[in-house]
């Protein structure tokens, strides 16, 4: 009479299927397909690939890269929103531009790697940049003391434009389609 197998990672369940490589008894719900057979968790050794093994301070590269980025584009933003040019729809191909430069040069600075994360960074700094691009010109010239009253004024004056809300969030969605 055979013996009765259990899955080594769960006792309680009976099994006839053991890994290919090292021989231990491994049950359906622990059982990994490989190209050689069916192996345990470890004998598999199921890795992430490169591409998307982010580390922090790959983080704090994107993240420096975005904000510097969003301001940066966001006071070009301001100057390029002046120029009347297809009937006032140029701050809709701004935010495209915006959004398409921000996930290539987030992606670019952190050698191309990808991930959620990296998306949720470029995402972020395609939206510090039409933070930048609403405040009134003044506030930037303008004293210290002065610049939060005026920014909040300027802020709340031009924020719930429906019509650059609709722009910025697709130029979030491609700067995040530009980092896989």
């Amino acid at each position: 009479m055979a013996e009765r197998l259990t899955c080594a990672n769960h006792p309680n369940v009976a099994t006839k299927v053991r890994c290919s490589k090292c021989g231990k008894p491994i049950c359906t719900s622990c059982v990994i397909e490989s190209p050689v057979g069916l192996r345990c968790r470890e004998c598999a050794q199921l890795r992430r690939i490169p591409t998307y093994e982010v580390s922090p301070a790959n983080y704090f590269k994107a993240a420096g890269t975005a904000l510097g980025l969003g301001l940066v584009l966001g006071v070009g933003w301001i100057f390029l929103q002046g120029v009347r040019f297809l009937g006032g729809y140029l701050s809709f191909f701004i935010a495209l531009g915006v959004g398409y430069v921000m996930g290539e040069l987030v992606s670019l600075s952190v050698n191309r790697k990808g991930g959620r994360g990296l998306q949720i960074v470029a995402a972020g700094g395609v939206f510090v940049s039409y933070l930048v691009s609403r405040m009134p010109i003044e506030t930037m010239v303008r004293v210290p003391s002065e610049i939060a009253s005026l920014a909040a004024v300027g802020l709340s004056r031009s924020f719930f434009n429906v019509f650059g809300l609709v722009a910025v969030a697709i130029g979030i969605y491609i700067a995040a389609s530009r980092i896989r």
